[in-house]
């Protein structure tokens, strides 16, 4: 086996493992710190929260599982890098199709009662693309844990299954990336006070949108241009680290985005109290002034001068 084709099934696999890590260290962190700023939320965004986590740390461990049998059990043996873990596929594979399934729903669940309420025909569109994603993504376990070979996979007739899997993940990345931004520009231009808060919600939702579409696209190219390497795994494992992220920063966002509205809240109370204080001085004073008759002021001065007799009397002699 040639140098390259190290570097594109060992090498990628090693990268994609550990940037897989690292950015399940990031969802951590950020589930921990939404657990602090958010212990009143309901039960319902708690559990999503929460199983979201434990299907990432579990995510996280199937892959150095996978690993460590490529690397250690199988040392010096090549060519069985080609065998497919079962930790890798199915388990990532399923875990993955989970996750994004998770964060799709809690999306569409916040679509639908956005202004105007009710959105069922944006919803609906997108629990399609979001179906799809999950029934490519387990025909897609189902077929490589058939093939047991990643070649033999490459060379099936089935082979287009991870790719409709991908295209539906990322069509739905864009729906809901679009629907956002209309249904917030749509609630902007009704709630001026709210303005800048709406625009940080957008570029949000535009953000992770992309980022999470351009992951999926960047994992099904690398398939269709290097079917034989596992290039394409090294991006599909970070697949559901990125829909976690993306899921955890939107609600961590909300205390952000409370503290810059009360603030902005505040300052704009204390302008107006001011403005109403010195409103009220002014008036105050013009009132004072209207009330307040002139009147004229007489100043008497009267003068009386003493002598000491004792001094006048020296003064004859």
């Amino acid at each position: 086996m040639s140098m390259s084709l190290i570097v594109k099934t060992y090498g990628a696999l090693l990268i994609g493992a550990l940037t897989a890590t690292f950015l399940s260290g990031m969802n951590s962190l950020q589930t921990i710190l939404y657990f602090r700023l958010f212990p009143k939320d309901s039960r319902t965004v708690k559990s999503s929260v929460s199983a979201v986590w434990a299907l990432d740390i579990t995510h996280t461990a199937l892959i150095w599982v996978a690993v460590w049998k490529y690397f250690i059990v199988n040392i010096g043996q090549i060519p069985k890098i080609d065998i497919m873990a079962p930790e890798f596929v199915p388990g990532a594979i399923v875990v993955t199709a989970v996750v994004t399934f998770i964060v799709h729903v809690q999306v569409l669940l916040y679509t639908t009662y956005l202004p105007p309420h009710r959105n069922y025909w944006i919803s609906a569109p997108i629990l399609f693309l979001a179906l799809g994603r999950v029934g490519g993504a387990m025909a897609t376990a189902g077929e490589m844990y058939r093939a047991g070979r990643f070649s033999v996979f490459a060379a099936s007739r089935s082979e287009w299954v991870l790719s409709l899997g991908l295209v539906f993940a990322a069509m739905a990345d864009v729906a809901i990336m679009v629907a956002m931004f209309v249904l917030l520009k749509s609630s902007r231009e009704k709630s001026i006070s709210l303005d800048n808060v709406i625009d940080q919600l957008i570029r949000y939702t535009l953000e992770m949108g992309t980022v999470t579409a351009l992951t999926a696209v960047a994992s099904m190219i690398a398939w269709l241009v290097e079917p034989h390497s596992l290039i394409f795994g090294a991006f599909y494992v970070c697949i559901e680290k990125v829909y976690a992220i993306s899921f955890m920063g939107s609600l961590i966002t909300r205390h952000h985005l409370r503290q810059g509205n009360d603030s902005q809240n505040s300052q704009a109370w204390k302008m107006s109290r001011g403005a109403h204080l010195v409103n009220m001085n002014q008036a105050g004073s013009a009132h004072m002034k209207s009330e307040l008759p002139l009147q004229d002021i007489h100043v008497d001065v009267s003068q009386s001068i003493q002598y000491d007799d004792k001094a006048s009397s020296s003064s004859r002699f």
